[in-house]
C-alpha cells in the first residue's frame, strides 16, 4: 500500500516533470544575468534547455526510483551536463550552479502552491541537487585534465574545486597512473594516496589500502576489473576496517570533449551513519 509520503513523492515527481522546460530555461538565463555569471559569455539556449530537461528527468527519477539506482543515474546526468558545456563551449560550472539554485526556487514555489512543500519531499529534492552538482563538478574538473597539457595547472584546478567536498575523489589515467586524489580520500581509506600522484594505482591500492578493507581480495579483483574495462559505470560498497567505516564507491569512465575515454573517476562517500540508521 502506498504511504502518504509515497503519494506526495509521486505527485511531486509528476509536477516537476510537467514544468515547461523553456520557461525554466528562460528563468535560468535571467538568474545568470542577474548574478553576473554571464560576464564570460552566455550559453546557448539549446544548451540550457538540454541541462534543464536532464535535471527534470533526474528530479523525477530521484523521487520515484529505488535508492540503489540513484548514484549511477545521477552521475550519468551530471556527465551529460558537463559534456554539453564542453561540446558547445558555453557553460561554466558557476553558471550551472547558479542555474540549479534558480531551478530549485521554481520547484519549491510550485510544490508550495500544490501543498507538496513538506520537509521530506523538499529534502529529497535538495539531495538530488547536491548529488547533481557534486558529480557535474567532478566530471567537469576531470575532463580538464584531458584538455590541458599542463598537468600542474590541471591538478591545481582540481585541488581548488575538490578539496572542499566531503567525498573522497580519485582520478586515474588510462595508463593506470594516479592523476589526482584529494585529502578526504586519504582520510576515508586511511592511506595517504594524495602524496603518490603519478604512481601506479594498482600498486598503491595493493600496498596501502587492501589491508585496511574487510575483503581485500574482492576489493582488488573488483578494482582490476573496472580499470581493465575502463568503460563500465559502477557503484558498490567498501567496508574499511582501519578505521571502521562503510563507504559507497561510485566509479565511471572519464571522457574528453571528443568522447574518447581518458581514464576513470571514483567517488567515495561515507555512508556509515546511514547504514546504522537503517538497522
Amino acid at each position: 500500500m502506498t504511504t502518504t509520503l509515497g503519494t506526495e513523492r509521486i505527485r511531486a515527481a509528476r509536477l516537476i516533470g510537467s514544468l515547461d522546460t523553456r520557461m525554466v530555461a528562460r528563468s535560468w538565463m535571467a538568474a545568470l544575468s542577474e548574478s553576473g555569471t554571464l560576464r564570460d559569455g552566455a550559453p546557448s539556449g539549446a544548451t540550457v534547455e538540454r541541462i534543464v530537461s536532464g535535471l527534470q528527468r533526474g528530479f523525477v527519477m530521484h523521487l520515484e526510483a529505488p535508492r540503489a539506482r540513484l548514484d549511477i543515474a545521477t552521475a550519468a546526468l551530471a556527465d551529460d551536463t558537463a559534456m554539453a558545456q564542453l561540446h558547445e563551449r558555453g557553460v561554466s560550472i558557476a553558471q550551472i550552479t547558479e542555474g540549479v539554485f534558480c531551478f530549485l526556487d521554481i520547484i519549491f514555489a510550485q510544490l508550495d502552491r500544490e501543498g507538496l512543500g513538506v520537509p521530506a519531499v523538499a529534502e529529497m529534492v535538495r539531495d538530488f541537487a547536491r548529488r547533481f552538482l557534486r558529480m557535474a563538478c567532478v566530471s567537469w574538473s576531470a575532463m580538464l585534465v584531458g584538455q590541458w597539457g599542463d598537468a600542474e595547472r590541471a591538478r591545481a584546478e582540481l585541488q581548488r574545486i575538490l578539496e572542499s567536498t566531503d567525498e573522497g575523489i580519485l582520478l586515474v589515467g588510462r595508463d593506470l597512473a594516479l592523476r589526482f586524489a584529494n585529502a578526504r580520500l586519504s582520510e576515508l581509506l586511511g592511506a595517504s594516496l594524495h602524496v603518490h600522484i603519478g604512481e601506479n594505482v594498482h600498486h598503491l591500492l595493493t600496498e596501502l589500502v587492501a589491508h585496511r578493507v574487510a575483503e581485500p581480495e574482492a576489493f582488488l579483483a573488483r578494482t582490476r576489473h573496472l580499470y581493465g574495462t575502463m568503460e563500465q559505470v559502477s557503484t558498490d560498497v567498501v567496508a574499511v576496517t582501519e578505521p571502521p567505516r562503510t563507504l559507497s564507491r561510485y566509479s565511471a569512465p572519464v571522457r574528453d570533449a571528443a568522447g574518447q575515454t581518458i581514464g576513470r573517476v571514483e567517488v567515495y562517500r561515507d555512508v556509515t551513519a546511514e547504514r546504522h540508521a537503517r538497522r
